[in-house]
This record gives structure tokens, C-alpha cells and sequence, in this order.
């Protein structure tokens, strides 16, 4: 719900700015928004092919790099049809590796994504040591007491009453949780687990594999691809700079791991059917998808709808590139086709 703020000079001097003043969104409302909006316009993740990777080089990162997915055609003067292009190209994920695990082989991978958290945490347990030895050897026995005191509360509540202790305290309980969770946990359920190492947001699901034992998928994504996705829809929304920044953060993570679970759970089937997926492997998952042949295919369901401004750029789309146009035509009745069968 929305509130007012008090500190706002139009709240707080409501006689001179009168009281038709429309409050602000609060950070609860504006994550709402933002939720609504890219359950509303997002699209499913596209088909997928797996090809099996020789290399682990996922204990690093799960990016493929530079790679072309899909073949477009070069049309001038269509904004409908770019625009469409634009939105199907953003929405189809980048390729990236997926590791396909034994919980044994998933141990390993996250023993090695855990060790930089691990020496980090090392070094924050020395420096907490180092304080300690200081404070014992200027002989203060009453200081001493007080710290030990301040150092037993910290460890029992996470609060320190010792300066030297809250600082150096406070840090290693952060570095003991990144440890634990190979960086900031996001999501730890039975079946789902998702987190953020480093500039990366990952996520695990569990399946059940063809010999019947539990197998785990795990991918990862830049968190930067998710940031541009989530500032455009609050741009769209009435809110003020402040709580947008305050909220983007994590629902960057919640909502770049729910894409990331989406698109390992579509690609499922394609992992079992691998001929490796008795064993654990790496597999780099692409998108069978191209954004062009999709702008062409929604072009013309505008033009069957009777969307004139669509039939023109259809029209001018079929003097430059009419084998495209065909093939795009010919995938959109197999696909209406195929949705009557099913309906």
C-alpha cells in the first residue's frame, strides 16, 4: 500500500501545498508492480539443443561468450516488425553451460566454487584471532572479561559490544554464510536452490534421471543481464529513484533465478535423452530459437487479426525477403495447427 512520508515538505507543510498530494509508493508496492509486470511479459523460454562439452569450465563461470544464435534478415523502415524483433531477441537467453550431476559430482563443483569464500573466511577468522591475542596481551584484565563477553553475545546474536569485536565480529559472520552458500543464498528449498557468486546467479534443481537415481542441474547467468530487465519495468512504474534502487537489487536475484529454473526445467528432456546422462557432464544448452522468424511469425497473426498496420509492413517484408516470410507463414499455421489438435 501506499504511505506518506513525513519528512516529505509536501506532507509536512500540507496547508501551503494543499492535500491533494498523492503519496508515494512504498518498496512493498513498488516489488509488486515490478512482479506483476514480468509474470505478464516474460515469454517462456524457447526449445533448446544440448551439446556435450568436453571441459569443466563451469567452476569459473557458466558463459559461453560470444556466440550467434539464429539467422535475421536486415529490414529498413518496419518499427512494428524491429519491435517485435527487439523483445523476442532480448527474451531468448544467452547459450551457457549446464552441469548435469551425481550429488557426488555436484559436491565437487560446489567444494571448488566454495574455496575463494573459504580462504576468505580463513583470513577473517585470523584477524579476529590477531584482535584477540592484542587485547589479551595489554594485560587489562577487566577490558579482557569485556570482550570475551562482547565476543560470546556476538557468536549468540549476532551483535558485538566490543568495537574491535562488532567490526571484525560482523565480517566473519558474513564471510561464514557466503562459505556456506558459495556466496548470497537466494533460494534454499528441497528441490530448488539458487544463489549469487560473485557477478553470477546460479541455480540447481533436482531430477530424477533414467536409471532412477537423482540427478542435479545447475546453470548460471550474469547477474547484469537480469539488472537491464528489471530497471525497465520500474521505469515504467510512478515511483521514486530512491525505493526503486532500495528494491532492484534483490529482486534482480529472485527474478533472475526463477529464469534460470524455467529455462533448466524446459531443457530437462534434452539432458536425459544425452547419451552421457548416466554419468555427470558439462553441456552447453542453445536456444533453437531466432528472433526474426518469431517478429515475422507475431507479424502475422497481427495481419490475421486485421491489424492494417501490420499487413503493410507484412507486405513490404514479402517484396525484400519472401522466402523468410514463407517459412515464417509456414511455422506459424504448423504451430495453429498443432494448438487446435491439442485444445
Amino acid at each position: 500500500m501506499t504511505h506518506l512520508d513525513p519528512y516529505d515538505v509536501r506532507v509536512a507543510f500540507d496547508d501551503i501545498y494543499g492535500e491533494d498530494y498523492e503519496p508515494s509508493m512504498d518498496a512493498a508496492d513498488v516489488a509488486r508492480e515490478i512482479f506483476y509486470r514480468a509474470s505478464r511479459e516474460r515469454l517462456a523460454p524457447p526449445p533448446v539443443t544440448v551439446e556435450v562439452v568436453g571441459r569443466d569450465p563451469t567452476t569459473q563461470s557458466f558463459a559461453v561468450g560470444a556466440r550467434a544464435v539464429g539467422a535475421g534478415v536486415e529490414v529498413w523502415n518496419l518499427p512494428l516488425f524491429d519491435k517485435l524483433r527487439r523483445r523476442f531477441a532480448a527474451a531468448t537467453p544467452a547459450p551457457k553451460y549446464v552441469r548435469f550431476d551425481t550429488q557426488e559430482s555436484h559436491g565437487d563443483f560446489r567444494n571448488a566454487r566454495q574455496r575463494p569464500y573459504v580462504e576468505i573466511l580463513e583470513a577473517r577468522l585470523a584477524a579476529l584471532e590477531d584482535a584477540h591475542h592484542r587485547h589479551v596481551a595489554d594485560n587489562h584484565s577487566r577490558r579482557l572479561d569485556e570482550l570475551e563477553d562482547a565476543f560470546e553475545r556476538h557468536i549468540s546474536d549476532g551483535h558485538g559490544g566490543g568495537r574491535d569485536f562488532e567490526i571484525i565480529g560482523g565480517a566473519v559472520e558474513r564471510a561464514a554464510l557466503a562459505a556456506s552458500c558459495c556466496g548470497v543464498p537466494i533460494s534454499r528449498g528441497r528441490k530448488v536452490w539458487a544463489w549469487q557468486d560473485g557477478d553470477e546467479i546460479l541455480a540447481t534443481i533436482r531430477v530424477l534421471g533414467k536409471d532412477g537415481r537423482i540427478r542435479l542441474m545447475t546453470t548460471g547467468a550474469p547477474a547484469a543481464r537480469f539488472v537491464d530487465e528489471v530497471l525497465g519495468y520500474a521505469s515504467r512504474i510512478d515511483a521514486d529513484a530512491e525505493t526503486v534502487l532500495m528494491v532492484v537489487p534483490p529482486l534482480v536475484q529472485v527474478l533472475g533465478a526463477k529464469m534460470l529454473v524455467a529455462e533448466l526445467y524446459s531443457a530437462i528432456p534434452m539432458f536425459l535423452d544425452c547419451r552421457e546422462a548416466r554419468d555427470s557432464f558439462v553441456g552447453m544448452m542453445v536456444p533453437r530459437s531466432d528472433s526474426s522468424i518469431a517478429a515475422a511469425m507475431a507479424l502475422l497473426q497481427r495481419c490475421q487479426r486485421g491489424d492494417q498496420r501490420a499487413c503493410a509492413e507484412a507486405e513490404e517484408l514479402c517484396r525484400v525477403a519472401g522466402n523468410f516470410v514463407l517459412n515464417a507463414r509456414d511455422r506459424l499455421v504448423r504451430m495453429q495447427r498443432e494448438k487446435r489438435r491439442l485444445s
